[in-house]
């Protein structure tokens, strides 16, 4: 806190001490009085951006989680889906989006696929590690013990996967508000993305600075309340999961 209040200070002082133009530079304070300005209209654009990107991101987490199952119980699946998922990864989404718009329209969709498009692959990625994380011998007791496919998912694989899935969904919500913001861009009336375009276009750049101010909060708040579900459903586990994608 010491180190952003001296950073903000700084940012304040240089922009009085050197004159630079609030359309270039505004400073902290000008940012703040601009959100105290309009507060409502504000708010309603961030609700706007969230909705979008925890509905893309929900969609990611559920496919990310049942590609990761077919992965992890088929090798032909695997052979098959990793190079689609490499290829789309590395696919530019601001690439696609266009497209997206063309055949969606300029409703909710095409910022939901975009958000889904960017979140998804850590899901695949950190779950598939998760369930081929279990141990050798807890397998092979199942396998005398002649459980089937499903009680190997549920009783070994899912609960050892837990820490890596919370881990996946923290990377894919940052990745979901990105793909959101970017969709906003390419095409929206609404949104902060939208907003940074039209402030930045007839330079309110105090008004795109509270756009973006109020984009980190959403990123931080969202990847937060993470942590906090992954304490109330696996509370064993906790704090298991930064570690998990590294593992």
């Amino acid at each position: 806190m010491v180190l952003l209040l001296a950073v903000l200070a700084g940012w304040e002082a240089a922009v009085h001490i050197f004159s630079i133009p609030r359309f270039l530079l505004p400073g902290p304070s000008s940012v703040v009085a601009r959100m105290a300005a309009s507060p409502d209209f504000l708010a309603a654009q961030a609700l706007v951006t969230t909705r979008e990107t925890l509905e893309g991101f929900a969609v990611g987490v559920v496919v990310g989680v049942v590609l990761a199952v077919l992965i992890v119980h088929s090798r032909l699946v695997e052979d098959t889906l990793y190079p689609i998922l490499i290829f789309l990864q590395l696919t530019p989404k601001s690439a696609i989006a266009p497209l997206l718009i063309v055949w969606m329209g300029f409703g909710d969709p095409p910022k939901i696929a975009i958000a889904f498009l960017i979140s998804f692959f850590p899901m695949v990625i950190d779950t598939t590690a998760g369930l081929k994380a279990v141990e050798p011998d807890l397998l092979d007791m199942l396998h005398g013990l002649r459980a089937t496919r499903w009680q190997v998912l549920m009783k070994a694989r899912f609960p050892c996967a837990l820490p890596f899935i919370f881990s996946g969904m923290r990377v894919s919500i940052t990745l979901a508000v990105t793909g959101a913001v970017v969709a906003e861009f390419v095409g929206a009336s609404e949104g902060l993305g939208h907003l940074i375009v039209i402030s930045s276009a007839n330079a309110q750049t105090d008004l795109t600075f509270a756009a973006i101010l109020l984009l980190a909060v959403i990123g931080v708040v969202l990847f937060s309340l993470i942590g906090v579900v992954e304490r109330l459903v696996a509370p064993w586990q906790s704090g298991v999961g930064h570690h998990a994608a590294t593992a």
